[in-house]
């Protein structure tokens, strides 16, 4: 599609409409056919074993070993314990109400970041925030117990604990991606929350009618639909070529890919450009990225006549002011 921004708005409508079938389905299933904790443990270890195999047909993305422990510990505490809530709460309440919980979650992503990154406060984000919290406290305080909804109180705070959960999580999730891939970030964070699901399965039996024989067809459709659709299928909606949002280039230099013929001495730079795919278009110092040691002095007159469009060179080899550099030297 040539229209990214109307791609990327189409891709945000099926992500929520698979949002809004899965409340429903969910509920369709809970508690009959599956129980809520046996409901998460399926979701996770799904959500992994898939991530994983989708991981060896994509490039490979760098990360190291502190950020992988701490995208799975994410998913062990966040990611898991936003499904517990979630589905422990649908099974108390209605679709329409856990609903009305979700939408919550930009308010309390925007307080999370108030409170802690200094984000900066409106009179129109305060008006909304309340509104938002008005409208909650008004469902949680007002619906009562029905045939759909047989603990309507608890069903309602337990599924407001998880809209928070999971806004603690997305701002957590933000800041990590900024510096792994996205495939790193969703294999590690569903393996940790399938490890502790695999933890919990110890001590709370695993209930799960649909599976057992003989085949019950609709419940089972049901539950395929939940694990490969809002599971998986929803987060790989994301297109590529997307344009680079209107002042972003006043914050930070941006270069489009692929670039052309580059020019570089630096081992990390040419893995990350490996992994970008631009191997073929990769030059050093001595013509031979894999042999490059260290960063070299670079030949810019030999730069310019081979018609390098892209150089990358460490800030050692940068020109620096006089004044500067003999602060730097008095430091050390």
């Amino acid at each position: 599609m040539k229209n990214k921004i109307v791609e990327a708005n189409i891709c945000m409508v099926i992500s929520k409409g698979f949002s809004g079938l899965n409340m429903n389905a969910l509920k369709y299933l809970l508690p009959f056919w599956i129980s809520p904790f046996t409901g998460v443990a399926l979701r996770c270890v799904f959500a992994a074993v898939a991530f994983w195999i989708i991981s060896f047909f994509v490039p490979s993305e760098h990360s190291t070993g502190k950020q992988k422990v701490q995208i799975f510990l994410l998913g062990a505490l966040g990611v898991y314990g936003y499904m517990c809530l979630y589905l422990v709460g649908l099974s108390k309440t209605t679709p329409v109400s856990s609903s009305i919980f979700s939408t919550l979650q930009p308010v309390w992503v925007f307080l999370i970041a108030v409170l802690f990154y200094q984000e900066k406060v409106t009179w129109m984000k305060v008006v909304g925030i309340l509104i938002g919290l008005g409208g909650a406290l008004l469902c949680i305080s007002t619906q009562q117990s029905d045939d759909l909804a047989s603990d309507a109180l608890t069903g309602n705070l337990l599924c407001l604990g998880s809209s928070v959960m999971y806004a603690v999580y997305l701002v957590i999730s933000n800041r990590i991606l900024k510096s792994v891939g996205m495939f790193t970030l969703l294999k590690y964070v569903f393996t940790g929350a399938a490890f502790s699901s695999l933890i919990m399965a110890c001590f709370i039996k695993f209930d799960a009618s649909v599976l057992t024989l003989p085949i019950h067809l609709l419940p089972l459709c049901v539950l395929l639909f939940v694990l490969i659709f809002p599971t998986v299928i929803s987060y790989l909606l994301i297109p590529e070529g997307i344009e680079v949002p209107a002042g972003l280039e006043k914050e930070m230099i941006l270069v489009s890919v692929p670039t052309g013929r580059i020019w570089s001495s630096s081992q990390a730079a040419n893995r990350f450009l490996r992994e970008l795919g631009c191997q073929s278009l990769l030059l050093t110092g001595e013509g031979n990225a894999e042999n490059t040691d260290a960063a070299q002095a670079p030949d810019f007159k030999k730069i310019v006549q081979e018609e390098n469009d892209f150089a990358i060179l460490p800030s050692s080899m940068l020109a620096v002011d006089q004044a500067d550099g003999e602060a730097a030297r008095e430091a050390k």
